[in-house]
């Protein structure tokens, strides 16, 4: 994945798929690591209950890392 759009989507559907009501997704951050090819995102949104912050680590397509902050 070495497109910053396709990182944004990808971030976009992990969210949409997990998460229920989901609304106002605001990507915080994102960084592309040159060197292992992972992509780096923290990335606010809210869903039918409450508020969430989350990092993810993802490299094509595959999740490798989640954290959450309620």
């Amino acid at each position: 994945m070495d497109d910053r759009a396709r990182a944004i989507e990808f971030i976009r559907e992990y969210i949409m798929k997990n998460y229920a009501g989901v609304d106002n997704i605001r990507i915080r951050e994102l960084n592309h690591d040159q060197y292992t090819g992972n992509w780096t995102s923290h990335t606010s949104f809210n869903d039918i209950e409450r508020s969430y912050e989350i990092a993810l680590v993802f490299n094509e397509d595959k999740i490798i890392f989640v954290k959450e902050f309620i």
